[in-house]
């Protein structure tokens, strides 16, 4: 089939039509040999595209033990000489191949029953007979029964041949497997492009010969590439989501669709939601969810999965709900928007014939904030609990009055900025075109992480020029594990100078990283940044107990700041604050928190801030 390949373009869609080779055909299928007492084994065959002739343990195949004593029953295939198997798989080519079983009865005789599934043999032809080329037990067409019985005159008969000669596989339907994953980024970052082929498999057909068809409105923009990559961009500074739909056709006609979502995000309390049990005297149970998002409205938002629930059913019928803040629409979920005041959600029964107690309960990993749960008469019958602290609220029998709890919460806004980067160096200059940025991600090790921008400025030397430094963003990246990037340059200058910095979910700014520069370094100078450098840093001993001394020295004077932070980004320590004086300095630190609680063992980050300048380095505490 040749290669084919179609582009149609709306106002509100955008759709590309694209033309997966055959998969490998594999199968395995059952038997049953019993003797005349009863006693069965199964025996199972079938072809692979890695099976041989012989033994293939990375298959399942195992060679057996010698035969036991004849008054045992067994059986067996017998593979190019070997004792036996109880499994028997062979190359997936189109000849005819043979698979041979024998037995012994056992003490039991004769008769000997082969059983199998007639309706449930793979696509192609299985042929039975005995073993002795069919002169005692005439070839039949196994679809065409399910059972060959050796009675005790034919005794003298162990062992049956079965010829299986493939036949070609019914068409089968391309399979969009895994699912496309839904991708959500900061503004200013950049979507993973995606190889679709990784994602769609066809037994029949190559990637090419399929039509691709990728339809949803943007922004953001999607498109398919020729060779089937999924490319998204977002508009400058654009934030919000739109689903996209992939459908992939086969030339038969067969197909598969899905859906998945593109999102751009501003930095801010990130989303999250909650799954909640409702159970009545545990006999039966609904799954609710609340949470936020940053799309969501006070009432319903089928986009987010919110779905209006028709009336309650007879008080006889078990139901939870969430009463939404519209006050008369219940959902199975509820969500409300990114705030960081305090949110109410509303969780009402009807305990149905299974009665109390009603038990609510929630997973132990919460997200960021203070949840509390109370009964919905203000906490006068039930207390509130702090979620945190327990899995589950009960209402007893007693309270069987209370048909509804509320769940409080206070989410929590991080304000600590993320660490580093702390070195950026720049490579791979190739003039006006590109340059290869490398930098050390350790120690931006905080969980709440969102992505590096990275920032650059452009200096031309012509005579009597002046120059105003003017740092622009030329864009972000993803994660905090990566460590490399290709940027492009907008232009030729003399000299190109780069910055980098850390921001997290909650839109906090880490410190500027150090200059990395390219060009001409011999024009004119670097402008002076504000603070003053920090040199010499060390913390010793490392690893310590119970005291290490923290140790750096300034060029001047200078405002300082020195912290001490857990290896998830929490602040544990402040050490000092305010002016310090040029030249050598000690601090040490003890262990201890700002309550002074001892800190458990593991790895600390010591952050020294003077100026524009941040340095970290880390601690390890042994106890």
């Amino acid at each position: 089939m040749g290669q084919h390949i179609r582009i149609i373009l709306t106002t509100v869609a955008l759709a590309v039509f694209l033309a997966a080779g055959s998969a490998a055909e594999q199968w395995t299928t059952s038997l049953a040999v019993e003797n005349g007492c009863g006693e069965s084994i199964s025996l199972s065959y079938g072809i692979h595209p890695d099976g041989t002739g012989g033994l293939d343990p990375a298959l399942g195949e195992v060679g057996l033990p010698p035969w036991p004593p004849t008054a045992v029953f067994e059986a067996r295939f017998i593979v190019d000489g070997l004792e036996g198997l109880a499994l028997d798989v062979r190359d997936d080519s189109r000849t005819a191949r043979t698979h041979r079983i024998q037995w012994q009865a056992g003490g039991c005789g004769y008769p000997v029953v082969l059983r199998w599934d007639a309706s449930a043999l793979p696509p192609a032809t299985f042929t039975m007979q005995d073993g002795y080329t069919g002169t005692l037990i005439p070839a039949f067409d196994m679809a065409q029964t399910d059972s060959l019985v050796i009675p005790a005159g034919q005794s003298y008969i162990k062992r049956v041949d079965i010829t299986v000669l493939p036949g070609e596989l019914p068409p089968g339907p391309p399979v969009i497997t895994p699912a496309i994953p839904d991708q959500s980024i900061f503004v200013g970052q950049r979507f993973a492009e995606l190889d679709l082929d990784d994602f769609v498999d066809d037994p029949d057909d190559p990637d090419e010969d399929l039509d691709w068809i990728l339809s949803g409105s943007g922004p953001p923009w999607a498109a398919l590439s020729p060779d089937r990559i999924l490319e998204v961009n977002a508009p400058e500074g654009w934030t919000g989501s739109a689903t996209f739909t992939l459908r992939v056709i086969d030339p038969g006609g067969l197909q598969d669709e899905q859906e998945f979502r593109l999102e751009v995000l501003a930095p801010g309390l990130p989303s999250w939601t909650i799954g909640l049990t409702v159970n009545n005297a545990g006999l039966e149970s609904e799954a609710l969810g609340v949470g936020i998002h940053r799309d969501a409205g006070e009432g319903i938002d089928q986009d987010l999965g919110e779905v209006a629930l028709p009336p309650w059913p007879p008080a006889s019928i078990f139901d939870a709900r969430c009463l939404l803040p519209d006050g008369f629409t219940h959902s199975r979920l509820d969500l409300r928007g990114s705030v960081s005041q305090t949110i109410r959600f509303h969780i009402e029964w009807q305990a149905g014939s299974g009665g109390y107690p009603v038990t609510v309960t929630w997973p132990a990993d919460l997200p960021l904030g203070e949840f509390s749960i109370r009964d919905e008469l203000g906490g006068a019958f039930l207390p509130a609990l702090d979620m945190r602290s327990a899995g589950s609220m009960v209402v007893p029998d007693s309270l069987s009055f209370i048909e509804g709890l509320v769940i409080e919460v206070n989410p929590v806004v991080d304000t600590t900025p993320p660490f580093g980067p702390e070195g950026l160096d720049v490579s791979g200059w190739s003039p006006w075109d590109w340059v290869t940025l490398d930098w050390s991600a350790y120690p931006c090790t905080e969980e709440n992480f969102a992505y590096y921008e990275i920032l650059f400025d452009t200096e031309l030397f012509a005579e009597g020029a002046t120059h105003s430094w003017d740092w622009s963003e030329d864009g972000s990246l993803c994660n905090w594990e990566t460590t490399s990037t290709t940027v492009a340059l907008p232009g030729p200058a003399d000299r190109y100078v780069f910055r980098i910095r850390a921001w997290d979910v909650f839109g906090n700014p880490g410190a500027l990283s150090r200059w990395g520069i390219i060009g001409d370094l011999s024009g004119a100078p670097l402008p002076l940044e504000t603070g003053l450098a920090v040199r010499d840093v060390s913390c010793a001993p490392n690893p310590f107990n119970p005291v290490t001394g923290i140790r750096f020295t300034l060029g001047d004077d200078s405002q300082v700041l020195v912290d001490v932070y857990d290896a998830r980004g929490r602040l544990v320590r402040r050490l000092g604050e305010g002016l310090m004086r040029a030249g050598p300095q000690v601090l040490a630190w003890n262990g201890l928190g700002d309550g002074g609680t001892p800190v458990p063992s593991g790895t600390y980050l010591c952050r020294i801030e003077a100026g524009s300048q941040v340095v970290v380095r880390k601690m390890t505490l042994l106890k």
